[in-house]
């Protein structure tokens, strides 16, 4: 339980502390966070034993992203830097793309759940197809790209793209879901699951055919989340890639103007019954 609470409140200082947050004492934020869903006694005694490495942890997580120019909504602002006390920030040049994450927050999950189709189709995908909310593979949408022209006589494959996505309010994004993602993937390639013939024949993984593998989430994942996928080979879209990603087709970086591209973008891919 003490680290399902170490991921709470590292979710909430990437996605959700106020960037104009004046200086507070870590342990306060720490508490005000995690008694919303975890008794008094587990608070403490996350305070007792965690909160030291946990302050060392936003400690890496602030200088990494500082380092990278990748947006940030806390800095440390104690004079011994370990991590104490803390404060709103943002960078004036990324104040867009912390706009752009609230509004990816407040999508409903099945909104942003159709989204993984629109970040395939703008990843140069034909053929989209979404998957139903009741699917037992681990995916929520598919599509393939060409990867060299057809021939009259020879084979040509495609690079076929799967992909989840995790809604920053339902489910915080960690090193178990790059796992099972990964399972999902070589279990559908397999053919383990009982409908992928029936409901899923139009996804067409084979054994020795390039396959990628795209987590797509509302949140700003952690360090140690993306060197993990970065090492199993997963594309990991957070929040600041999608920002890049799906930018050009936003006139403004608000919730309407992202549902008003989700709908029209979504009309073009197909949703599996």
């Amino acid at each position: 339980m003490l680290d399902q609470i170490e991921k709470l409140c590292l979710s909430h200082f990437l996605c959700q502390f106020n960037p104009k947050s004046r200086k507070r004492l870590t342990s306060d934020v720490v508490r005000e966070i995690a008694l919303s869903v975890f008794s008094d006694e587990k608070v403490n005694e996350f305070i007792d034993d965690r909160l030291v490495k946990f302050q060392q942890l936003l400690v890496e997580e602030f200088n990494e992203r500082y380092r990278d120019k990748r947006p940030l909504r806390f800095q440390i602002v104690d004079t011994s830097g370990v991590g104490e006390i803390v404060a709103g920030y943002q960078r004036k040049k990324l104040a867009k793309e912390t706009r752009f994450q609230d509004a990816l927050h407040k999508t409903a999950p099945e909104e942003f759940e159709k989204l993984a189709g629109v970040v395939l189709k703008v990843l140069g995908c034909t053929d989209v197809f979404s998957t139903p909310s009741s699917h037992d593979q681990g995916i929520d949408a598919f599509g393939t790209v060409a990867l060299v022209p057809p021939t009259p006589y020879g084979v040509t494959h495609g690079l076929t793209w799967i992909a989840q996505a995790k809604h920053y309010q339902r489910t915080h994004v960690t090193t178990g879901d790059v796992r099972e993602l990964v399972g999902s993937k070589e279990l559908l390639v397999a053919k383990v699951f009982s409908t992928v013939d029936e409901r899923y024949k139009e996804l067409r993984l084979r054994l020795y055919a390039p396959t990628a593998v795209a987590l797509i989430t509302t949140e700003e994942i952690p360090a140690t989340v993306r060197r993990l996928a970065d090492g199993a080979g997963v594309f990991v879209f957070a929040a600041s890639d999608l920002f890049h990603l799906l930018g050009p087709k936003l006139n403004k970086h608000t919730l309407s103007a992202l549902r008003a591209m989700i709908r029209k973008e979504s009309k073009a891919i197909l949703t599996l019954t």
